[in-house]
């Protein structure tokens, strides 16, 4: 295992007893391919035809803006799946 994915997950099991920067953590964890090879698809959301572009939460997380190659900005219920407004751009 190597040092830098030693690290990240020796912050987050020591986070609970020490507490950790948050500026550290994020650090550690961005770019980190560690963390990606563990993701998975939970749901695939089809509020679009064409590629999508571009992605923004809402600050709650409930609500995704995204752009495509459809000429369509969509929010959506990130839950649900729920288009709730599709513009044409």
């Amino acid at each position: 295992m190597d040092r830098r994915k030693d690290f990240f997950y020796k912050i987050l099991y020591e986070r609970p007893y020490y507490g950790t920067n948050p500026v550290l953590l994020y650090n550690s964890a961005k770019n980190s391919k560690y963390l990606l090879q563990r993701f998975r698809c939970l749901q695939s959301l089809n509020a679009h035809n064409g590629c999508v572009n571009t992605i923004c939460w809402n600050s709650t997380g409930q609500y995704i803006l995204s752009g495509s190659d459809d000429l369509h900005l969509s929010i959506t219920n990130a839950f649900t799946g729920e288009i709730k407004t599709k513009i044409r751009t």
